[in-house]
């Protein structure tokens, strides 16, 4: 997968739960900013990052 596709797929799945950034920041522990620059494509994070945010929306990763 893509990290086009992963942006795709946490953005429409936040969308789908009703959970905003700041839910998702606390959920994760990845601050507000890191996941807007992510989502937007401005900026890049880590594997280990995305898969804090893939289990704090309890995205299947397998």
């Amino acid at each position: 997968m893509t990290r086009q596709q992963i942006r795709t797929v946490i953005t429409e799945t936040m969308k789908k739960k009703n959970i905003s950034d700041r839910d998702l920041s606390r959920k994760s522990d990845v601050s507000v900013q890191a996941i807007q620059r992510f989502l937007a494509a401005r900026d890049e994070v880590s594997t280990p990052v995305i898969m804090r945010l893939l289990k704090a929306l309890e995205i299947d990763t397998r």
